[in-house]
């Protein structure tokens, strides 16, 4: 009877509808500590503390801490380049690669977002697990929304038919990241749209130049 009443009562606890308030909550608190502290700096326990709630709200969502700061890590990436908020910016039909590239400067010039990339790239060779989580359960699916995006962006002549995109997703994910990095506060909102333009006119013009058909 005992065994009964505790997986009645563990049932019970399954059941209970999530309170998206304290998800977001969380979400925030463990963005804050890792950008502050790293991996090391951070555990569910302050994570707990600082969002307000108890630490079984925290472990019914999350089954590690990893698992916990690779969706905080895409919370804190959703807030300068929300993939549906990205795409909603082409829907009144003027698709042009300058909109592409105005989303990109305006992430860059975020200090808080340089600031997590920039935590997120001293921990992909010290904790590959989480990078491993992060990588697979959410980078993924938002590499196809942005592919999605250069689709998009192909089918209205701003990028050559032949080009790879997703070898330009890479690519152009790797110049950001580098832009960010290398002397990011050297870096204003046009010396960062300049650099992307010269980078994207490197890359397109050949694929034109190889098709003029």
């Amino acid at each position: 009877m005992a065994g009964e009443r505790a997986a009645d009562r563990a049932g019970r606890v399954r059941g209970r509808p999530r309170d998206p308030g304290n998800d977001t909550a969380i979400l925030r608190a463990a963005l804050d500590m890792f950008i502050q502290g790293g991996v090391e700096g951070t555990s569910i326990e302050q994570v707990a503390k600082r969002a307000g709630v108890a630490r079984l709200t925290v472990y019914r969502r999350w089954a590690s801490k990893e698992l916990l700061l690779a969706q905080a890590i895409e919370f804190g990436r959703d807030r300068f380049m929300n993939p549906a908020e990205v795409l909603a910016v082409f829907a009144d039909g003027e698709v042009t690669r300058a909109k592409l590239v105005e989303i990109l400067v305006q992430a860059v010039a975020d200090p808080d977002f340089r600031q997590l990339i920039g935590r997120l790239a001293s921990t992909s060779t010290s904790h590959p697990e989480l990078m491993r989580a992060y990588t697979e359960t959410y980078v993924q699916p938002r590499k196809q929304v942005a592919l999605q995006l250069f689709r998009l962006l192909q089918e209205h002549g701003e990028l050559p038919p032949d080009i790879d995109l997703e070898m330009l997703l890479e690519s152009l994910a790797g110049v950001v990241t580098y832009v960010m990095l290398m002397h990011p506060a050297r870096r204003g909102p046009e010396e960062v749209r300049a650099y992307l333009n010269r980078f994207l006119d490197l890359v397109i013009s050949p694929a034109r130049t190889s098709n003029p058909g």
